[in-house]
C-alpha cells in the first residue's frame, strides 16, 4: 500500500504538470502549484519513482494486485515526468 501512495504521490503533479484540464479558479490554484513542485525539477521525482519501483520489485510488492496497479501507474508517470 505504500508504494501505491508513493506513486500516486509523484503521479498526480506530474499530471498537472502535463495536462492542464479545465478547471475551478480553487482547483487551478491547486493544480498550479502541484505541477510547479514537478515541472522545476523533474529528475528528483523521476529517481523516486524509480527507487520505489526498484525496492518494490525487490520486495515483491509489484505481485499483490494493488502493487500491480501502482505499477502500472508508474509507467506513464515515468513517460510524463520524461516528458516535463
Amino acid at each position: 500500500m505504500g508504494y501505491l501512495v508513493t506513486v500516486v504521490l509523484i503521479a498526480v503533479p506530474t499530471f498537472f504538470a502535463v495536462v492542464a484540464p479545465r478547471r475551478t479558479p480553487l482547483l487551478a490554484r491547486v493544480s498550479f502549484v502541484a505541477g510547479v513542485l514537478v515541472n522545476e525539477a523533474p529528475a528528483w521525482p523521476a529517481l523516486a519513482l524509480v527507487g520505489a519501483t526498484a525496492l518494490a520489485v525487490a520486495e515483491g510488492t509489484v505481485a499483490a494486485p494493488a502493487g500491480a496497479v501502482a505499477a502500472a501507474l508508474a509507467v506513464p508517470t515515468t513517460v510524463g515526468l520524461g516528458v516535463v
